[in-house]
């Protein structure tokens, strides 16, 4: 997948846990004041089809009031 994402060696080191992940899920979040709320990133491994994928999940969390309700206002 050339993802590379280095861990601070001295975190393994003399604990029986081996520096090596088999599993990817980053996940950010900053808040936002247009529209009010949060905006989330996810970046994860897994698989569609038997096919090793990445994934990127984008997420606009926002206060009641705070999106209007008229379909055609939201941009996509």
């Amino acid at each position: 997948m050339k993802i590379k994402i280095d861990v601070y060696k001295k975190l393994f080191e003399d604990t029986g846990v081996k520096n090596f992940f088999d599993n990817i899920d980053l996940r950010f979040s900053s808040p936002s004041t247009s529209p009010r709320g949060a905006v989330c990133l996810r970046f994860a491994r897994g698989r569609r089809r038997e096919v090793e994928a990445f994934i990127w999940e984008t997420i606009v969390q926002s206060v009641k009031g705070g999106v209007s309700n008229i379909k055609e206002e939201i941009i996509w």
